[in-house]
């Protein structure tokens, strides 16, 4: 995923559920070399998820971050594809690593192959896998990877789930985790792979669930000044935060200082008692300098030709009685 020039302001991730069929090729097509066609298919899904964030109409301030296992087939593929694109991820697992690498089947048979476990291993030591953490509780095996499904539906999102043409549902499987989403009312985009007539995988995709908006900073978060590029840091991110934090506090401590220590002070500050009523107001909403000078500006706003003061806050109201007309009031001679 290329990532363009963020906007000011602090970085916003989208979380990016994923679930996937273990094997993406028919029983069909015994024939065909499954490393060339998951090859085929990650590069695929590489250039898929490089356009998503346009379609989902994200701004420079936001990143994906994808949410999977890391079993064969589907999985592996998105985690290739995620490393290939620069996308951080986060790995959720039914038991602990070592348990879930060597575990098997109700029939006995290994969920990886020596080879397959060797590559799940090499991709959860790349930089790009931020987290791995174990997810389920129960000591059903069915049960723990449906457990999987409604984390990942929780935390997530947008889901994409990549499924053979001919899959089934199981309990715990990729269609599981498309009702977990929609239950939750997520958007999943539900991408079919088939084999084409030149062994080429062909795909088929459409959205499904509710609708996505994109995540928001709470207004006094949105517009921080900060100097990160690219995908921040934990560190660099609550520094920040921290900094915004102690500069809107020494703020308040002024504003605070002068209301209730020095009543008069503020007043004279504000140039008046209506308007340090709007002050107050304003702080609140805008922060200290934002609320000052707009205040500030409202005091000096001259009157209209005629005669009515522009915004003038704490000119005597009509009829001579002083005090609180916010506008409106008839200036004076």
């Amino acid at each position: 995923m290329k990532l363009a020039t963020p906007s000011p302001g602090l970085r916003l991730v989208v979380q990016l559920g994923f679930g996937g069929s273990r094997s993406l090729i028919s029983v069909k097509h015994p024939q065909l070399d499954e490393t060339a066609f998951s090859a085929a298919v990650q590069s695929w899904l590489t250039e898929r998820l490089d356009r998503l964030p346009a379609e989902l109409k994200l701004t420079p301030r936001h990143f994906l971050c994808g949410i999977s296992q890391i079993a064969i087939g589907a999985d592996t593929v998105f985690a290739e594809a995620c490393q290939t694109g620069s996308i951080p991820q986060r790995i959720f697992l039914t038991q602990h690593r070592d348990e879930y690498l060597s575990a098997a089947g109700s029939e006995g048979e290994p969920d990886f192959s020596p080879e397959q476990k060797r590559r799940a291993v090499e991709l959860l030591k790349s930089p790009h896998i931020i987290q791995e953490r174990v997810v389920a509780v129960s000591p059903d095996r069915h049960i723990r990877f449906k457990e999987v499904n409604q984390e990942i539906a929780r935390v997530a999102d947008v889901v994409v789930c990549l499924l053979r043409a001919d899959a089934e549902a199981k309990t715990g499987g990729t269609v599981d985790l498309l009702a977990q989403a929609e239950k939750r009312q997520r958007p999943a985009l539900k991408i079919t792979v088939s084999v084409g007539p030149d062994g080429q995988p062909v795909f088929e995709e459409c959205w499904v669930g509710g609708s996505f908006r994109p995540p928001q900073l709470p207004h006094e978060l949105a517009e921080i000044p900060t100097k990160l590029q690219g995908i921040p840091s934990l560190k660099d991110y609550c520094r920040d935060l921290k900094n915004f934090g102690s500069s809107h506090a020494k703020s308040m401590k002024k504003v605070f200082g002068l209301a209730a220590l020095r009543p008069g002070a503020m007043v004279e500050e504000t140039g008046g008692h209506s308007l340090c009523r709007r002050f107050v107001f304003r702080l609140r909403r805008d922060g200290y300098k934002t609320a000052l000078a707009r205040v500030r500006a409202a005091r000096e706003r001259p009157a209209r030709p005629d005669g009515v003061s522009a915004g003038r806050i704490g000119d005597p109201a009509p009829g001579g009685r002083g005090g609180g007309a916010i506008s409106g009031g008839i200036a004076r001679p």
